[in-house]
């Protein structure tokens, strides 16, 4: 008999419980497809770098579960609480007829399981789904192929899966058996009667809160803006108790004060059925105020995420084309291994030895070196003894963002190289550019850095001379060259003297040197042969020597570091897959509970005032007029949070701009088109769902 009773208890409420089982199935789904990533590798032909970044994907996103799952499991906690509200005068009349609380309870349990079952076996099924969908976004990601058209099933999500949503409803048990045993009958007959109390009377209180709100929300924008996002010291702390603390205060105060506020103006305030409209809103805001200041700050963290996320994604593509136009580098640093009592370091020593020509030594050594390179290039970079302290004080520059925090110390005292002109030449021809040209007494500026290009064109307008290697230069021209230095440090560059090859004193030994290499044929089909060849030489195809190596006879030359164009690819593809998934997963989960929220609450208000409704019809009310009022009402509900969270974003995205372009150039028009997509599907899609169901329940009591 419980079983019928829960059975039809859901069919007749189907569209109550409707939203409730589409987020779970929309949250089941989402789970199983990210989770099932790990388990892509079976049937796609990935690298052994690619395979390791997806176990580190799988890794983070089996940690990012479990924050998201605890998420969404105070968004079902909600979600039951608002519907066992919804059934108040049901259980009532089942106590009144005789039923005890435990087989109530009973009944309940029996629903729980009931939508909770058909909801996940849903999302698995939709998941499943979305999981091919996946793999082929991996595939294009990692550019890589699928292993013959292969359907594959992830054993391993689906548990994860299962077990999330078994802990979440063991909870969602227990709290609802607590919750009807709870409840008084008195309380329950009379809960359509009930109505909310104002929580703010006061008209001027409402003011003062909301002008304090917007103080305190003002200056957690400035103390942000002024810490940053590098430094998670006391100033960003008090950024975040203050906005948190403002935006609650924010929609405690907006109620009482937007009401009196519309009520000062008749014209708008007895216009259509605003004044219904408003003390509506009123009414739900005032009673609600904590569950719309935490949807507000949850929408803030899932649109920054999921900008933030894209934003990098751009900026690492972005730079892709531009760092890889050589096929490989290689650095040979020369202050390596310094010995106890020798004026000379060990590589310095080897390099000497081969009149500092890195090709010359890796033809030594390399098989098939002069087959498998077309060309390559070599820059030697000089130390002068030039800091970019000595820049700062001429042109007065100050950083912002991430390198204010360094620029008193550490960055006072980077070294700023010198190469000489022909050597520069050389590289720009190899990478088809013009030359460059200097008079005997100028100097040019080689920089790919936003940032430090500001601090010479300030060095340039000062009209600042500097003396290299004791000959008095001055600058060449107003802007500095951004020619690649190597593969994989396009944007790295913070700056290189370029001066005349006189200026350098005949036997002047470089500080460090970088050999770039064009391979002689596709790069596809090379790479692996030289990767190979390299290894085979030195050990290690992109990094030579440790500190256990200093006695060895090859240590450090002629290369200490390198890196090839195909590895930079995997790295990036890499890089965009980890940070796109968790964006989008991330944001996805977040945006489902933020919309759920608001719409579970507007559902519940929809059919709680409909009576309210009905008597608009009664007075002669025009049912455009009705279903108006209802539209606006659910449109503000939306938008509130909405536009607040806006703002909290483009506070936020502003100072994590900095930090972004470490990486490269940020393009934010991009991300900010597809977090507005994604936005738009999962809050647009709520928002009209909630409409049409609200208008249902009302049309339904009407007639």
């Amino acid at each position: 008999m419980y079983a019928k009773l829960a059975f039809r208890s859901v069919r007749r409420s189907l569209r109550d419980f409707a939203i409730y089982f589409f987020t779970l199935a929309f949250g089941a789904c989402v789970f199983y497809a990210f989770n099932s990533i790990a388990d892509q590798q079976a049937v796609l032909t990935l690298s052994e770098r690619q395979m390791q970044v997806i176990g580190m994907l799988e890794s983070l996103i089996q940690m990012v579960t479990v924050f998201l799952a605890v998420v969404f499991g105070f968004l079902v906690l909600y979600a039951n609480r608002y519907l066992i509200r919804r059934r108040k005068k049901e259980f009532a009349i089942f106590l009144s007829l005789g039923m005890s609380r435990g087989h109530i309870s009973r009944i309940i349990v029996m629903e729980t399981v009931l939508v909770g079952l058909g909801a996940l076996v849903a999302g698995l099924v939709l998941g499943y789904l979305l999981s091919q969908v996946l793999l082929l976004v991996t595939a294009l990601l990692f550019e890589t192929e699928v292993a013959g058209f292969a359907l594959f099933f992830s054993p391993g999500a689906a548990a994860f899966t299962l077990g999330c949503f078994i802990i979440i409803f063991v909870c969602v048990l227990v709290f609802n058996i607590v919750t009807v045993s709870r409840y008084k009958l008195i309380d329950l007959l009379l809960a359509g009667q009930m109505s909310e109390s104002p929580k703010l009377r006061r008209l001027s209180a409402a003011i003062v809160l909301f002008v304090v709100s917007l103080a305190m929300i003002g200056v957690s924008y400035w103390l942000l803006i002024d810490n940053g996002m590098l430094d998670f010291g006391n100033q960003f702390i008090a950024s975040t108790l203050l906005v948190c603390t403002g935006t609650v205060l924010f929609f405690f105060s907006l109620a009482g004060f937007l009401l009196r506020l519309v009520q000062g103006s008749k014209g708008l305030y007895l216009r259509g059925l605003n004044m219904f409209t408003l003390r509506q809103l009123s009414s739900k805001v005032n009673s609600a105020f904590l569950s719309i200041s935490l949807v507000c700050m949850v929408l803030f963290c899932a649109l920054t995420a999921m900008c933030i996320g894209f934003s990098t994604v751009t900026s690492f593509n972005g730079m892709l084309e531009k760092n890889t136009r050589f096929d490989a580098s290689y650095v040979a640093n020369y202050g390596v291994g310094q010995m106890p009592g020798e004026e000379q370091t060990i590589v310095e020593r080897q390099a000497q030895a081969d009149g500092y020509d890195m090709a010359r030594a890796f033809a030594r050594h390399v098989e098939s070196w002069d087959s498998l390179v077309g060309s390559s290039v070599q820059i030697d970079l000089f130390d002068a003894g030039i800091t970019l302290g000595d820049l700062l004080d001429v042109s007065g520059y100050r950083f912002s963002g991430a390198y204010a925090e360094i620029e008193g110390t550490r960055l006072r005292e980077t070294p700023v190289d010198v190469i000489t002109l022909s050597r520069f030449n050389a590289l720009r021809a190899s990478l088809g550019e013009a030359p460059a040209s200097l008079a005997a007494d100028e100097f040019a500026v080689w920089c790919d850095m936003d940032d430090f290009q500001g601090l010479y064109e300030g060095f340039f307008r000062q009209g600042g001379v500097l003396e290299v290697f004791g000959t008095t230069l001055r600058p060449q021209g107003k802007e500095a060259f951004d020619t690649l230095v190597a593969t994989g440090q396009a944007g790295g560059n913070s700056g290189v003297l370029v001066v005349p090859d006189a200026v350098v004193p005949a036997g002047t030994s470089p500080s460090k040197s970088v050999l770039n290499i064009k391979f002689n044929g596709a790069r596809e089909t090379i790479d692996p042969l030289f990767t190979a060849a390299v290894a085979a030489a030195y050990g290690n195809a992109y990094y030579n020597g440790t500190v256990n190596d200093l006695n060895k006879g090859d240590y450090g030359w002629p290369f200490i570091s390198g890196s090839s164009a195909q590895d930079y690819y995997e790295q990036n593809n890499s890089l965009t897959a980890v940070i796109s998934y968790l964006a989008i997963y991330i944001g996805l989960i977040l945006l489902i509970t933020c919309a759920a929220i608001l719409a579970l609450q507007q559902l519940t208000q929809a059919a709680d005032n409909a009576q309210r409704y009905a008597l608009l019809g009664k007075i002669g009310t025009d049912k455009r007029m009705v279903n108006g009022a209802l539209f606006w009402q659910t449109v503000i509900y939306f938008v509130f949070p909405l536009v607040l969270a806006l703002a909290h974003s483009a506070v936020a995205m502003s100072v994590a701009k900095d930090v972004v372009q470490l990486f490269g150039h940020l393009d934010i028009e991009a991300p900010l088109a597809m977090t507005a997509s994604v936005a738009v599907a999962v809050y647009g899609g709520y928002f009209l769902f909630t409409y049409l169901a609200s208008r249902n329940t009302i049309r339904a009591v009407r007639g």
